[in-house]
């Protein structure tokens, strides 16, 4: 049981469920930055792994080097579209935004 079900038992439903959402929203090929409001990095892997095929950059946004992070991220990928808890969004300069209905906020960044 456990080798059938343990890999997918360890994804948070609600954080399959914002995967999808973003994924159907956002064009195809485009690289992403995951904002997490933790300091692990763990929830980063398992959103990289739910949008395989595309590049998720991630950045923590409880991190002193957070401002840091977010620079070499778009000095690296120039992702366009961001994706974050709401308790960090208010750290980026958004263009657009919206709160998905799963919680956590998609938009593209103001340059």
């Amino acid at each position: 049981m456990s080798f059938r079900f343990g890999p997918r038992a360890t994804i948070p439903g609600k954080v399959e469920v914002a995967a999808h959402q973003v994924d159907r929203m956002v064009p195809p090929g485009e690289p992403i930055l995951y904002v997490t409001a933790g300091k692990d990095t763990w929830i980063c892997g398992i959103w990289q792994r739910l949008l395989y095929q595309r590049t998720v950059a991630c950045a923590r946004g409880e991190s002193p080097r957070f401002q840091q992070d977010v620079r070499d991220a778009e000095a690296r990928l120039h992702p366009r579209w961001v994706v974050a808890d709401p308790q960090v969004a208010g750290k980026l300069r958004w263009e657009t935004r919206a709160t998905l209905p799963s919680g956590v906020v998609l938009g593209t960044c103001a340059p």
